[in-house]
């Protein structure tokens, strides 16, 4: 009885629980069925709504969220034509960019200003006038054993007239050339401490000399130029002491009262629009005669012949170019 009774009573419970699977399975066909194909007069079952008393929590119930709706578009897929953008597209949603705007503003590098035409005259020959004034060191050579033995200071003052032509490249900085005429003249000092075995201890005189002659310009940039100047002239000296001077290892003066003939050569480099220089050149006197002072008076006749160097500073360049813009 015992083993009877407990089968009866599990096939009694089972029976309940197979008819609620059939039913389930034939409403789940039944509900497919119309959603598939609805009926036209007949209207399909209506989908319960959440939170109501006894709802079915059957997923083939459930309504599924549209994703175009939710992305701002009233209809299926099928009713976006490609290529078009959608008039009900709301912000943020799936839309189409047609165009796009940039607002630009390109900035082009400043240009050089032109360069300023020249005149007529920057362009012409021209004539210009130079006064170096120089100061400077020099020496001379009187013939004695040490040559060059006699120096001093060299005071020297230059002044020229020239024509210059035209620039060649037809610029107004462009290189020139000239030809003029110079006028010289020159302070030469003479000193030497002699040593014991003379019987004087200084040698000392002074050389002036004045010249005249042709001078070559050069203006090979707005800042270099080169005048070159070769004077023929007279040299004169002057005794300072009463010792005397040493030439050709002979105690000697020179007559005051004689002038000689003079040659020169001189150099100037010249910069900062030819106001500052540097110079040098030498000279030759020739056949001055000395008178000697001891063993008996005769004459000695001589060609003294010396260098210098200095700077100068050219007058008149300078005030060429006061208050204008330096130019030739």
């Amino acid at each position: 009885m015992g083993h009877g009774a407990l089968a009866l009573t599990l096939g009694l419970l089972a029976s309940p629980l197979d008819l609620a699977r059939r039913d389930a399975s034939v409403s789940e066909d039944t509900g497919a069925l119309a959603y598939l194909a609805p009926a036209e007069d007949e209207p399909g079952p209506s989908e319960p709504q959440p939170g109501e008393g006894g709802g079915s929590s059957d997923p083939s119930q459930t309504k599924i969220d549209d994703p175009f709706a939710s992305a701002g578009h009233s209809g299926s897929p099928s009713q976006v034509q490609p290529g078009q953008p959608d008039p009900q597209a709301q912000p943020g949603g799936f839309g189409t960019v047609e165009t796009v705007e940039v607002d630009t503003e390109l900035q082009r590098p400043p240009t050089a200003a032109p360069a300023p035409t020249p005149t007529a005259d920057q362009l012409s020959p021209s004539q210009e006038l130079s006064m170096r004034l120089e100061v400077g060191y020099g020496q001379v050579d009187l013939l004695n054993l040490q040559t060059l033995d006699h120096q001093g200071l060299s005071l020297r003052v230059n002044a020229s007239y020239a024509w210059v032509s035209a620039p060649f490249n037809k610029a107004p900085d462009g290189p020139r050339v000239g030809i003029g005429v110079a006028v010289a003249y020159a302070y030469q000092g003479i000193n030497r401490s002699l040593p014991q075995r003379y019987t004087f201890s200084r040698s000392h005189a002074l050389q002036q000399r004045l010249g005249l002659g042709p001078e070559f310009v050069a203006h090979l940039h707005p800042q270099v130029s080169l005048r070159l100047a070769a004077t023929i002239g007279a040299a004169f000296y002057r005794d300072t002491t009463d010792s005397g001077l040493l030439v050709a290892e002979l105690r000697a003066s020179l007559p005051e009262d004689q002038v000689f003939f003079a040659l020169s050569g001189d150099l100037a480099v010249c910069t900062v629009w030819d106001m500052l220089c540097v110079t040098g050149g030498s000279e030759l006197v020739s056949n001055a005669r000395a008178t000697t002072v001891e063993e008996g008076e005769y004459s000695v006749r001589v060609s003294p012949w010396g260098w210098h160097v200095g700077l100068a500073f050219d007058l008149l360049r300078a005030l060429a170019r006061t208050g204008s813009q330096p130019s030739r």
